[in-house]
């Protein structure tokens, strides 16, 4: 089962803080917003974290996760881990605040689809599957499904970052590293001591 999302982008208009006034379009599956310059938003705020937030397009909304920052993420006046919110929310970072919006055609539903399904026999092309979305499914199912890929996505991109090194990873991502390596078992990701 893959989750299948369109290929635009993710606008973030700084509303609040040193860089206020900047609209920012930001293409990719995932976006993060932090101060590293590797980051699809980079803001310039010493109270948000190097990689702070991360974001993906969800139905017709954007699924936040923090990162782990030390100083959350909210959206409104509610600390946000992970939730999926409408298009045009406000998302407030450290001292900056941004409103999120889904690109022009953005509002495409997810939908899952199997390797052996929505395939054209005679041209082998991939088609649009007619399972249900991502948010016709139980919450618990669906939940799983979305953190299992974020896990999966995060641990490939760290372990890219620190070369396959365990305890290096551990100290970037700021998480105790016995429960790293649960996760990399979980996720069968190759890691070196």
């Amino acid at each position: 089962m893959v989750l299948q999302t369109p290929t635009k982008s993710i606008t973030a208009e700084i509303i609040e803080g040193s860089d206020a006034g900047q609209r920012v379009e930001a293409q990719g599956e995932f976006v993060t917003i932090g101060t590293s310059s590797d980051c699809g938003i980079v803001v310039h705020d010493g109270s948000v974290a190097p990689r702070h937030v991360e974001l993906a397009r969800r139905g017709d909304g954007i699924l936040v996760v923090d990162l782990g920052s030390a100083t959350g993420t909210r959206v409104g006046d509610v600390v946000v881990l992970q939730a999926v919110v409408p298009s045009g929310s406000v998302l407030r970072v450290g001292n900056t605040a941004l409103r999120l919006e889904l690109g022009q055609g953005d509002e495409e539903p997810i939908s899952q689809t199997n390797p052996s399904h929505g395939r054209s026999e005679a041209d082998g092309q991939g088609t649009r599957s007619s399972a249900p979305s991502l948010f016709d499914r139980p919450y618990r199912d669906a939940r799983a499904e979305v953190l299992n890929e974020f896990e999966g996505r995060f641990l490939r991109h760290l372990l890219q970052k620190t070369r396959g090194n365990v305890s290096a990873a551990a100290r970037t991502a700021r998480m105790d590293r016995s429960y790293l390596i649960k996760l990399l078992k979980k996720h069968r990701a190759g890691a070196r001591g």
